[in-house]
């Protein structure tokens, strides 16, 4: 007997995961792959997203497995993953951003700290899109590790013509849809989602003015469709053409989106994974130094 079903992309920071439920939200299997890491030196930690692919189609087929679901039954799928920025040049090619120039590496990861320097120089800016970051910005944000790039190897700069947070470059990969998730550059990349607009001053004072031609134009909302599986995508996961992904979400923040539904009114959810953080919702926004946030 044929069921209604739903998947779930999880990509932390050392494997995938994918989850298959029905439509009462009840659990009927969950696969596990895990996923490379480089640590070339000191500081500096890189990630692969043809391995995150291959390992998350990987997972799907045998989560499917396990729960005898067919593609006919999975009507939707989404994605949320952990903030790293993967680089993408024309024709969908890797950027290294790696040292040792290897394409497989692609993906600077979310605990990366090797942007110490492009850090303090956006933070003297004392730019007013930092007070939705606590006052400054973290090592681990997206700002940082582009300008790091564009410094240390302009060439590759200047071939990207995407970046991407790791949970939309899934979204772009599993669909082709040229489209950000609020949820990603609100919090990692300083996008004043209110405005709808990058803060270009900061941009232009630390020489990231171009930086906009190479985001998506395109922002979806948190449960936004970004558009069907691709024929290829579908073929990879095993799934059908057509169905729908929804826009993608960072790993934490899907946590906080579960807190919203439980607790519409306000309230405090721990997440916790390699890092662990605490997320609160209320009504109106709160700017406390030293907290990231407010967001999305």
């Amino acid at each position: 007997m044929k069921q209604t079903c739903y998947a779930g992309i999880d990509v932390g920071s050392a494997s995938a995961r994918v989850g298959l439920f029905n439509e009462n939200g009840e659990r009927l299997a969950f696969a596990v792959r895990p996923i490379k890491q480089f640590h070339g030196r000191t500081n500096f930690v890189e990630q692969s997203s043809t391995d995150i692919w291959q390992q998350i189609c990987a997972a799907m087929k045998e989560a499917m497995a396990k729960a005898n679901v067919s593609a006919d039954e999975i009507r939707s799928l989404g994605v949320d993953a952990t903030c790293s920025l993967v680089a993408v040049a024309q024709g969908g090619k890797p950027v290294s951003v790696a040292e040792n120039g290897d394409t497989d590496q692609d993906i600077i990861m979310w605990m990366d700290h090797r942007a110490a320097e492009e850090t303090a120089l956006i933070n003297a800016t004392g730019d007013e899109a930092l007070k939705y970051v606590g006052g400054e910005v973290s090592i681990e944000m997206e700002l940082p590790k582009i300008l790091w790039l564009k410094t240390h190897y302009p060439d590759r700069y200047t071939n990207t013509v995407r970046f991407f947070d790791l949970a939309d470059y899934l979204v772009w990969r599993a669909t082709g849809a040229d489209a950000a998730s609020t949820c990603t550059l609100t919090c990692k990349w300083n996008y004043l989602a209110h405005e709808g607009r990058f803060a270009e001053d900061m941009l232009q004072a630390v020489g990231l003015h171009d930086l906009p031609e190479k985001v998506p134009e395109k922002v979806l909302d948190l449960g936004q469709a970004a558009g069907g599986l691709s024929e290829q995508a579908a073929k990879d996961l095993g799934l059908n053409a057509g169905t729908p992904v929804a826009a993608g979400i960072i790993d934490a923040h899907a946590g906080g989106l579960a807190l919203i539904g439980a607790e519409p009114d306000g309230g405090l959810a721990i997440i916790s994974g390699t890092s662990n953080c605490h997320m609160i919702v209320n009504e109106k926004p709160v700017m406390v130094p030293g907290v990231w946030g407010p967001s999305c």
